[in-house]
């Protein structure tokens, strides 16, 4: 069941939510209603109404009806709760699909990036997409291109839940070239919402109701890969305001196209390079490592018995510079290196401490 609330409770929020959707003069021309509270928020709109001719039409146009049942309210259960309490939260979600995906104790992770990723994160992305699937996870994303498609492909390639926000209604799904995916997002048992209603266009100020909605949606967010001025920026601002965790997958340092990801690393997000330190930051169980005997030797953690650049570290093990600092970004993660002071690495507990001296 959909509703927790009275159904007047129901239409109440559902009218303010055509009125908004419908007209926009809300917005921006009588500003912010109160948040929280849909007979405020009435009663707000009636005062205003007395002085604006243009309000008083909208309200006498508009009435009190019964929702649809593929509608989310504020007043529903299945309403985000980090969303509900976001002071410019959409009145109302609209859904097809499975709304179940939508119950609050169901673990959401959502994926977004750069629309032209290296083809190196589009794997990357799709494989972490495909194990925290496996893992029991909903990938949450845009159905944009580039890192939010593969994110919904690794989904559901694992045989698991995924959650398409889009930044127009339904009937308009965006961009044309995904709409297939939104066809097996739909088969697959997943779910397509918008804060928008169905009839209602693409427009470019419509793409930040749809970040806001995927930061409130998930516990974590992660950034596949992401420029300087990357529209995802905005999707991480609005997770950390809604207090998501945030991760990011390590780009090279002078890649461009890695600019905004990597920042995103240095002011503290968390280094994800597999879907186990996904699991790991929310606290939940991941799969066991096998028993040392049964792992192989790693030729990196061996040249880590004493401090060495990277460089260094790239021509003993014949790798190259970019996947050698990853796979010492996993080694940090898991315990097993440290990085110095001086920029070189070394095996933890081996006798260094981060100053550099033994």
């Amino acid at each position: 069941m959909v509703a927790t609330q009275a159904p007047d409770v129901r239409a109440a929020w559902w009218q303010l939510a055509r009125i908004e959707q419908a007209y926009g003069v809300i917005l921006s021309e009588h500003g912010r209603l109160p948040h929280g509270d849909p007979f405020l928020a009435r009663a707000e709109l009636e005062r205003r109404a007395a002085r604006s001719p243009v309000l008083a039409r909208i309200l006498a146009e508009v009435g009190v009806d019964a929702p649809p049942e593929s509608v989310v309210l504020p007043c529903d259960e299945r309403y985000p709760a980090a969303l509900a309490n976001h002071p410019l939260a959409p009145w109302a979600l609209y859904t097809r699909g499975s709304a179940e995906l939508l119950d609050p104790d169901r673990l959401r992770i959502g994926i977004v990036g750069s629309r032209r990723a290296r083809p190196t994160h589009l794997a990357h992305v799709h494989d972490i997409a495909a194990d925290l699937a496996r893992a029991g996870a909903c990938i949450v994303s845009g159905l944009a291109l580039g890192i939010d498609a593969r994110a919904h492909a690794g989904a559901l390639a694992a045989g698991g839940a995924t959650i398409a926000v889009l930044p127009a209604g339904l009937d308009h799904l965006v961009p044309h070239r995904n709409r297939p995916l939104a066809g097996q997002i739909l088969e697959s048992g997943g779910l397509l919402l918008s804060p928008y209603p169905d009839d209602r266009g693409p427009e470019r100020w419509q793409f930040a109701a749809r970040n806001k909605v995927v930061a409130g949606l998930v516990r974590f967010l992660l950034v596949g890969q992401a420029a300087a001025r990357s529209g995802t920026l905005h999707t991480v601002d609005e997770a950390l305001q809604m207090g998501c965790e945030v991760g990011a997958i390590p780009g090279a340092h002078d890649d461009p196209a890695c600019a905004g990801s990597n920042r995103h690393l240095r002011d503290g997000a968390h280094p994800v390079l597999a879907a186990i330190h996904v699991l790991r930051c929310l606290g939940l169980d991941a799969p066991a490592a096998p028993p040392p005997s049964q792992q192989p030797p790693d030729p990196l953690l061996d040249a880590l018995e004493v401090p060495r650049t990277l460089d260094v570290l790239a021509a003993l093990v014949g790798g190259e510079e970019r996947e050698v600092a990853c796979r010492l970004v996993e080694l940090e993660l898991e315990g097993a290196a440290t990085r110095l002071s001086d920029g070189s690495w070394a095996a933890a507990g081996a006798g260094w401490d981060p100053s550099g001296r033994s």
